[in-house]
């Protein structure tokens, strides 16, 4: 930069001599003296531009030095900071682009900030977990859903999964999708029970068309939430091996009475009516079990719902108590009917169930002269049903398990009795698809109270 302006300056002071020299030469009529100044007057010009020429360029090479010491010092921040001030038009405006610059890379970090915290808001508040490592097994990310199933720290990056997973089958997992590209999908059950579907695959991307450059691997792991899935996969299980069972028994009486008559066996004409008895009945508790399943099916598709109609509770609550007239009078049992003189909005065809359910089984399930007392109430928004028995009652540890699909407390006694072990399933249905609830108590030996609250909206 010196050389250059010294180089500079000297010209100037070179062409002022020859400037000088060309006059003299056009003008004859100067004396040899005038040549002698005009030499003079050449090299005193080139002598200050020479001199020119090293103090600016000296000055100029300060404040870039100068301008140099700022921008090391302060970085981006130079936007915001004082700078010193010079007479070279170049340097101001090498400093305004420079603060320029310096604005964008501060604008670039600040946008490049808020879409990095956007992201790791999205990410950590997703439902799924998320767990990013490359190929050598260091994590790169993880959310927090992610260490809260696996029982990791939620800051966890940089560290090697092996020193803070101790899961084998991840473990392994991790090294399969990172050797062999080999993916992996299995469920995964965490410390509350419960059950996620964990995934791992790895995943690669190209930095360059150069293949002499190395490519980006890392290890995906995410897990999703299956626990509703799962549990309705077992229930539903549950429920066919079920039914299966429940109609495999009458089935089967019925089958072995009727090839007994068929092949001619049984003679005596009152074992004969006895056989026929049994098929009559066998073939009833097939189609109560058949219509209860009916009704669960109808009960979970909103669709055969039904419409709701005016409900004489009053009148529901007689017609039930005249259908169990023959089942009172084998006991000897009494049932009193207190409340119910309104009308509710609902399908007949649940309130019918709801009731005729809970006072089937007070009575199938009471003693001898034994009682049931029913109550119905409205506060005009909701419907309270109270059936109260004198029966058998209910084992603790099996209080929460009653409104299970074909569960019985005494099995053998509700065989006895005609029992599904549907209808506690069935009234808990409806209770659930009119956003009410369900309250039981129960002492063995001394009789269930089964109270049911349901949102009936307006009342009359």
């Amino acid at each position: 930069m010196k050389r250059a302006l010294f180089l500079r300056y000297l010209l100037i002071g070179a062409l002022s001599a020859a400037a000088a020299s060309v006059v003299s030469h056009m003008r004859e009529t100067f004396s040899p003296a005038f040549w002698m100044w005009a030499v003079a007057a050449a090299a005193i010009i080139t002598g200050i531009a020479a001199i020119m020429a090293y103090r600016g360029a000296s000055t100029l090479v300060e404040s870039i030095d100068s301008l140099n010491e700022e921008l090391d010092l302060h970085g981006e921040q130079m936007s915001f900071v004082r700078l010193p001030e010079t007479d070279y038009p170049e340097i101001i405006a090498l400093q305004g682009n420079i603060r320029k610059l310096c604005g964008k890379i501060i604008a670039g970090r600040r946008k490049l900030r808020h879409q990095q915290e956007e992201f790791d808001f999205i990410v950590d508040n997703m439902q799924e977990g998320i767990l990013i490592t490359d190929f050598s097994g260091v994590i790169v990310s993880c959310n927090k859903k992610a260490a809260s199933v696996l029982g990791i720290p939620e800051k966890c990056e940089q560290k090697k999964i092996r020193d803070v997973l101790q899961e084998q089958a991840i473990l392994r997992a991790v090294r399969e999708a990172a050797d062999l590209n080999h993916p992996s999908a299995f469920d995964l059950q965490a410390v509350d029970g419960s059950i996620y579907l964990l995934t791992v695959g790895s995943i690669s991307e190209e930095l360059s068309d150069e293949s002499s450059l190395p490519r980006k691997r890392l290890i995906v792991i995410s897990l999703t939430d299956v626990t509703a899935e799962r549990s309705a996969r077992n229930r539903q299980q549950e429920f066919f091996s079920n039914a299966s069972h429940e109609l495999k028994t009458p089935v089967t009486s019925i089958r072995g009475f009727s090839e007994l008559l068929e092949s001619g066996i049984i003679t005596d004409p009152e074992k004969i009516q006895d056989s026929i008895r049994i098929i009559r009945r066998e073939a009833d508790r097939i189609d109560r079990i058949i219509s209860d399943l009916l009704m669960i099916s109808s009960l979970e598709d909103p669709a055969q719902s039904g419409e709701p109609v005016p409900v004489n509770v009053a009148e529901l609550l007689c017609d039930i108590r005249d259908s169990l007239l023959l089942s009172m009078e084998e006991k000897n049992i009494t049932l009193e009917i207190s409340g119910g003189n309104f009308t509710i909005p609902a399908v007949y065809e649940h309130m019918h169930n709801l009731f005729g359910n809970l006072m089937q089984n007070a009575v199938k399930y009471n003693v001898e002269n034994g009682k049931v007392w029913v109550r119905a109430e409205t506060d005009g928004q909701y419907l309270y049903a109270t059936v109260k028995d004198t029966g058998i009652g209910i084992p603790d540890e099996m209080k929460s398990r009653v409104f299970e699909r074909f569960f019985r407390v005494d099995k053998g006694r509700s065989r006895s009795v005609g029992g599904t072990g549907l209808g506690l399933s069935i009234v808990n249905h409806i209770v659930s698809l009119y956003d009410g609830s369900i309250r039981l108590e129960s002492k063995l030996g001394e009789g269930t109270t089964i109270t049911a609250k349901l949102a009936i909206g307006n009342s009359t």
